[in-house]
């Protein structure tokens, strides 16, 4: 494994490990952010271990699919795998929460306890606001781009951190949305302009030759 190689999994564990801790929280401590609060033990415990298994596969996508940029990919491989990993895992996990779970007391549901219809493409949303930035970071240093991968990386993080906050003190769905919203914007419109210097050199290299 090349150094850089080594940089991108240490700085996409770290983001993950982001993600993975306030799901060991939540799991543990039943922290309503993460609509654990279901009323019933065994369906509960099904949500933890859902939880718990999404915040791993995105670990796994995201370290692995780093290792296949570095073999000629480009970014477009990291963001769909992301995304698809985490639409799959969230869909299920609010939507079974959303037929299952019978007084789900978190911040953010109606007075009614009864999940909202939009609770699950809010919170797919915000987690692909999380999990892509930092997919793309990582990506952006593997091509050379580090100050790219730098602002990415920084976004992730600071975009967890607020979500966190809004949702345990605010408790605002809508505002963490914001959020995760523009920092995704923000990697799809990375992703959408030029190659990074790296590949471009190589591309004139290639047309000069």
């Amino acid at each position: 494994m090349r150094p850089v190689n080594k940089v991108v999994v240490v700085l996409v564990a770290a983001v993950s490990v982001l993600i993975l801790a306030e799901a060991v929280i939540g799991a543990t401590t039943g922290a309503p952010s993460l609509g654990t609060a279901t009323g019933s033990p065994v369906v509960e415990w099904v949500f933890r271990v859902a939880v718990l298994a999404m915040s791993a596969g995105l670990i796994v996508v995201m370290v692995s699919n780093a290792a296949v940029i570095d073999a000629g990919r480009r970014s477009r491989t990291v963001l769909r795998w992301t995304t698809i990993t985490t639409t799959a895992a969230y869909t299920i996990f609010d939507t079974g929460w959303a037929l299952l779970g019978p007084s789900a007391e978190a911040l953010w549901l109606t007075n009614e306890d009864q999940t909202p219809w939009w609770l699950v493409p809010v919170n797919l949303l915000g987690w692909i606001g999380i999990a892509a930035p930092a997919a793309l970071g990582a990506t952006m240093l593997l091509q050379g781009d580090r100050s790219s991968a730098a602002w990415l990386l920084t976004a992730a993080v600071v975009v967890y951190l607020l979500t966190f906050w809004l949702l345990t003190s605010v408790g605002s769905a809508w505002a963490s949305l914001a959020y995760s919203g523009v920092v995704t914007n923000l990697g799809l419109a990375l992703l959408g302009t030029t190659p990074p210097e790296s590949h471009r050199a190589r591309t004139q290299e290639t047309t000069a030759a």
